[in-house]
């Protein structure tokens, strides 16, 4: 078989595999025209929006309602809009508009123009919304926005979002952009904001939006007396306990600043995550450590990490009841694992888990337990670090017991802030 034969068959081939598809634009009532004869199988999909009519060598069709339709005759395809006389100016200036734009698509479903396919660059997104903003008309972008045009979008309408107390703070893509909004709580100028710039508002109800937990966190470190003040237990293990003997954060606050005022406790770090419900968060505090080795030639530095973990995972049951399972790692280096003068990792894990409630403080002890005097002449990497130095044992020994304790207080973040 000569090479123009096989060049002729595999033309055939695609002609024959490639479907013919148009599109077409319809004002309801307006009548079309196809070349489709009558002996033709056709199939016509959501055909209850148009009429038709054999007329030998063609098809004519009549528009009879808004909507979208589809006809198959062979392998060709006919895709009809059909939009209303007061509507159909408006759609055709966002079909020119998109026509010019990579992998997007202008459909009318519903009474409302959507723009559908993929949404490559921030700038078509602009265009898009010029133009409504001229129209003072809104839309729906379904499309899927690449991952650089979210990033930009999240910058560019976060000012927008934090006007509402009544949203979830950004907005979602999935992969659509899309706010979500409380059930109640309908604004509709912020709607209407939205709906020129094509994202969709879903209104959800206060127990189907996905709660987070804000863990306040203050590690400290107590002497004996104070910490009978706070009702903790000065011996045992590790474990967490509720300080239930104050009510909320702000009693505990008081209480604690008073007693970091007679010098009984000393706040090490306060900080605070945020974290999903029924996912896990995570605290560290440390550094690396130069390990130099020497070969036969030459000498390389080597990094090992050493510092502590905290890992959270909040729970949220009936009643506002908070599970939190918490997971604690100390690796610091030890000179009595020492090997040719090279300083080993010591690992410490610990694990528990705790209920507790809305602002209810829990405390965590049996992290370390040592002397201390203003005195710092532990290991290097980590003896001038306040708070890995007295975690990790960094001190000296002086006059009076302390011990170090991390207070935990959760407060649920509400779906309406």
């Amino acid at each position: 078989m000569t090479r123009q034969t096989l060049t002729a068959l595999a033309l055939t081939f695609l002609f024959l595999s490639c479907s013919f598809a148009k599109d077409y634009v319809l004002e309801v009532g307006q009548n079309l025209l196809l070349p489709i004869h009558q002996s033709d199988p056709i199939k016509i999909s959501n055909g209850k929006i148009i009429s038709w009519q054999d007329q030998g060598l063609q098809l004519k069709i009549k528009a009879k309602q808004e909507g979208f339709c589809t006809i198959k005759a062979h392998d060709r395809i006919y895709n009809l809009q059909i939009v209303s006389q007061q509507n159909s100016h408006l759609f055709k200036n966002f079909v020119n508009l998109v026509q010019k734009m990579k992998g997007l698509k202008a459909n009318f479903i519903n009474n409302q123009i959507q723009i559908s396919g993929q949404l490559y660059r921030w700038k078509d997104w602009q265009q898009l919304n010029q133009l409504a903003l001229e129209k003072q008309h809104t839309y729906t972008l379904t499309a899927h926005v690449d991952s650089d045009v979210q990033l930009i979008a999240q910058k560019k309408l976060k000012p927008l979002l934090l006007q509402y107390s009544q949203l979830i703070p950004n907005f979602k893509f999935q992969p659509q952009p899309v706010v979500y909004r409380l059930e109640g709580n309908q604004n509709q100028e912020f709607d209407y904001a939205l709906g020129l710039l094509g994202v969709p508002v879903k209104t959800y109800k206060a127990e189907q939006i996905s709660k987070q937990i804000k863990l306040n966190l203050a590690f400290a470190e107590v002497s004996q007396s104070s910490s009978e003040t706070l009702g903790l237990s000065w011996e045992g293990s590790f474990k967490a306990q509720l300080m239930s003997s104050f009510k909320d954060l702000s009693s505990l606050t008081t209480t604690l600043n008073q007693a970091v005022g007679k010098g009984s406790i000393s706040v090490l770090s306060q900080n605070s995550l945020v974290c999903e419900v029924n996912h896990e968060c995570e605290f560290t505090d440390g550094g690396e450590l130069p390990i130099r080795t020497s070969g036969f030639t030459n000498s390389q530095v080597t990094w090992k990490s050493f510092g502590i973990r905290f890992k959270f995972l909040p729970k949220l049951l009936a009643g506002e009841t908070i599970k939190l399972n918490l997971n604690y790692e100390a690796s610091y280096p030890d000179a009595k694992m020492s090997i040719n003068n090279i300083p080993g990792i010591r690992i410490k894990k610990l694990n528990t888990s705790i209920f507790t409630k809305n602002t209810q403080s829990i405390v965590v002890t049996g992290l370390t337990s040592k002397k201390s005097s203003h005195t710092k002449n532990g290991l290097a990497p980590f003896a001038h670090t306040p708070l890995l130095g007295r975690l990790l044992g960094a001190n000296d020994q002086s006059h009076q017991n302390y011990k170090v304790i991390l207070i935990v207080t959760p407060q649920l973040i509400s779906s309406s802030r």
